[in-house]
């Protein structure tokens, strides 16, 4: 549930949304995303979807075509809470669109503030549709400062997008922690009759050092009404 008003030089959005993706998968796929501490990082620990005790906003401003920018402020009371800000700009040219993100703020490892720790990293996505494939490259990093010291990961991600199929490659690591894992995803639409919806089978198969080898599967009914 979210809320917004503007027009179409500048607007705020609040509520339970996402802001800008930093790290898009390309499609409705299913990825492990790992731990936000110790495995890798996608600069998205602010982007939102939080709880019912979050206060979430983000103001967006169409600077001129093909070039925007959106602020996000998020503050969160719940137990592994965050809080902070997050500007995003983006730079469309033709059938190629650049995002570049930056987050900064404090999270909670347990519900008390002792344990609280700043946290700050940046992301950045190239993305675009040529020849009828849509392509998407990311990278981000970030450091969390725990009391034991400072832990710094990172996370690449590829993948493409051909009509209904889609399919990635994801790899995190923790560079203090030397345990990096690793994904690769695919997911097919498929439709139901001629009811509008689809069904989209989706496999993804995880290995690596900081997580349990294994192959995950899902399959998600969407219908627009």
């Amino acid at each position: 549930m979210w809320g917004q008003v503007g027009t179409s030089m500048a607007d705020v959005k609040f509520g339970k949304f996402e802001a800008a993706d930093l790290f898009p998968a390309g499609k409705d796929v299913l990825v492990d995303d790992g731990a936000e501490v110790t495995g890798g990082y996608r600069a998205n620990r602010l982007r939102g979807r939080f709880g019912n005790s979050a206060a979430h906003g983000a103001l967006t401003i169409n600077a001129a075509p093909g070039v925007g920018f959106e602020l996000g402020v998020v503050e969160t009371k719940a137990v592994d809470g965050v809080k902070g800000v997050r500007p995003v700009v983006s730079f469309a040219a033709g059938p190629v669109t650049v995002k570049l993100g930056f987050e900064s703020g404090t999270a909670n490892l347990t519900s008390t503030a002792v344990a609280s720790h700043k946290f700050s990293g940046f992301g950045a996505t190239v993305g675009g549709t040529f020849g009828g494939v849509g392509l998407n490259v990311n990278l981000a990093s970030g450091s969390d400062k725990l009391v034991l010291g400072t832990q710094k990961s990172n996370s690449f991600g590829v993948n493409a997008t051909v009509g209904a199929f889609g399919a990635g490659y994801v790899m995190d690591k923790n560079k203090t922690l030397a345990i990096k894992d690793t994904a690769i995803y695919a997911a097919y639409s498929l439709p139901v009759f001629s009811t509008g919806a689809t069904l989209t089978p989706a496999v993804s198969h995880q290995t690596g050092t900081g997580q349990t080898a294994g192959t995950s599967f899902r399959v998600r009914l969407n219908y627009g009404f």
